[in-house]
């Protein structure tokens, strides 16, 4: 048993056993170890002592933490696995993150036209885009998506990202705006690169008024 899967309480790894393959259940291990072992390192206690409820189709939430944490129930936590890469945020506000590796056979056509707003679809074919940039578009829309407590629920092609086309589609502090009937909702986000072709996307609502930093970004052996 690993270090990562010894930090698994019974709930986690139920669902933890449903994992077929054995670099998902890895990965799945090392990003919910993570979580528990930031909590621990930036409130105190041992990883052990945090109770992670949720998950499934929702946030992961906090359910009680070591005596020296009275009010656990204040922070919003958020986490994404891939194949080798994890990623894990924590806040006091709505806060979503993902992370995904860039496929070797992507249809760029197809999901363009899954995920891209109009305007954003526009943007890609008006210039030579690279499959990077799909990747961190997506990976934006589900951090937002996560923030919100949607998940896949919302249509990502109502979620638009502003990003700077000088930049060649980096995420450096751009802002994602949801179409909703009640109003713009602006979420602030922050994009990482890692090695192999990996990216990390972190998002918290403008209105929080914080910048967001980019908290963790792990890869797995």
């Amino acid at each position: 048993m690993s270090d990562a899967e010894v930090l698994l309480d019974p709930t986690e790894r139920a669902r933890w056993e449903r994992l077929h393959d054995p670099r998902d259940r890895e990965a799945f291990a090392a990003a919910h170890a993570l979580l528990k072992i930031e909590l621990a390192r930036l409130h105190g206690g041992a990883p052990a002592a945090w109770e992670i409820g949720g998950g499934g189709d929702g946030p992961p939430v906090v359910v009680s933490g070591p005596l020296c944490f009275e009010e656990p129930h204040e922070l919003v936590c958020s986490l994404a696995h891939a194949r080798g890469l994890v990623a894990v945020a924590i806040a006091t506000c709505p806060v979503g993150v993902d992370c995904e590796n860039l496929p070797e056979d992507w249809d760029i056509a197809d999901v363009c036209d899954r995920i891209a707003s109009p305007l954003e679809l526009e943007r890609w074919r008006a210039r030579d885009s690279e499959p990077i940039e799909l990747l961190r578009l997506w990976c934006a829309k589900e951090a937002i998506s996560k923030g919100l407590g949607v998940g896949l629920a919302i249509d990502p092609r109502e979620i638009e990202i502003e990003m700077d086309p000088a930049k060649r589609g980096e995420l450096r502090h751009a802002r994602g705006l949801v179409r909703t009937d009640s109003g713009p909702n602006e979420w602030a986000l922050l994009a990482g690169d890692a090695t192999g072709g990996g990216v990390v996307v972190l998002a918290v609502p403008a209105s929080a008024q914080v910048r967001p930093e980019l908290l963790l970004l792990a890869e797995s052996r």
